[in-house]
């Protein structure tokens, strides 16, 4: 797209905005937010609920946002200059947050969590995915500040551990949802803490914490018996004894991944399709010891096919019911 054509969306996006009194969503493309854009926007004082500026351009290092009025959530996304005080900017002048997203925002360190958290404590959805400067230290003042907080993703946040896990036991009762996949420093103990903590999880993902091993997810599933999702991908340490108690005590289980985990066998699968009644999502990609026989039982219990309608067990190793 040329920079004229840039400039005449730009400006439509403004004649629009002039028409709207009231606005629930706005989703501006990268490719022409720019900050007079956003400084346009503030100044209308705009009522708008969320603000979504994925990949916004490299000059972003502030984001004016003062006029957004009722502005709950923001969605900053792959947003590559945003920094620490890019961040405390932000929250000064959205006090009300209930829901961020700064996912591949990787200039954010710990400062920046320091003055998210101060100002909108109020915070009920953190998303730091790929955020590799963050330590401990964030997930203690996350969990001591936002009292109220239901979802965090921590995704390749490579330098949290067992420490930061220990952090949820301070106010985290109401969580329901925990991405850690690729946190390879979190061990048995650190997931003991959140079992502990956190037993309205729904939805847990582990993919990649390969420290771990069955007596963790044991705990959890001992712990968090309202769990629907719970994702190991890549947890080579896991047998059929977490999934016979997985099993046992998480009924109410919908969806399962265990791609790669090759200690897991058709006995240990079949347990949980068994009592599990309400599985809607198997995904057992590169588990070497499950047989074609056990995948095509699968297949018959969910009247379903395997991709390209093939019953090749390549295609059944990466088997996905709904």
């Amino acid at each position: 797209m040329s920079r004229r054509k840039c400039s005449e969306y730009s400006g439509r996006i403004k004649e629009s905005l002039t028409l709207l009194e009231c606005l629930s969503n706005l989703r501006i493309p990268s490719l022409v937010c720019t900050p007079r854009t956003l400084l346009y926007l503030s100044s209308r004082k705009i009522k708008v609920e969320e603000i979504c500026l994925t990949k916004i351009r490299s000059e972003f290092e502030y984001l004016d946002l003062y006029g957004c009025i009722g502005l709950v959530s923001v969605i900053l996304s792959y947003a590559s200059k945003i920094t620490d005080t890019g961040v405390g900017y932000l929250a000064n002048n959205c006090l009300g947050l209930t829901n961020i997203d700064l996912s591949g925002c990787t200039e954010i360190s710990d400062n920046g969590v320091d003055s998210l958290t101060k100002l909108c404590p109020g915070l009920k959805s953190i998303t730091l995915c790929e955020c590799w400067r963050l330590s401990d230290n964030s997930i203690d003042m996350i969990t001591r500040r936002c009292h109220g907080l239901t979802s965090i993703n921590l995704n390749s946040c490579w330098k949290i551990s067992d420490t930061g896990m220990k952090y949820f036991t301070q106010n985290c009762r109401e969580m329901k949802r925990i991405v850690l996949s690729d946190c390879w420093k979190i061990t048995d103990d650190g997931i003991g803490y959140l079992a502990r903590s956190c037993k309205e999880l729904e939805h847990i993902n582990l993919n990649g914490c390969c420290k771990i091993t069955d007596d963790s997810v044991i705990e959890m599933t001992r712990a968090c018996r309202g769990l629907l999702r719970i994702y190991l991908d890549n947890c080579n340490k896991i047998t059929d004894v977490a999934l016979y108690k997985m099993a046992e005590h998480c009924s109410k289980l919908t969806s399962i991944s265990l791609s790669g985990d090759w200690n897991i066998t058709d006995t240990g699968i079949g347990s949980v399709i068994k009592n599990c009644q309400g599985l809607k999502t198997i995904i057992i990609h590169r588990c070497k010891k499950i047989t074609d026989l056990l995948a095509k039982r699968i297949v018959e219990k969910y009247e379903t096919k395997c991709p390209n309608h093939d019953d090749s067990w390549e295609n059944i190793r990466r088997f996905r019911v709904s």
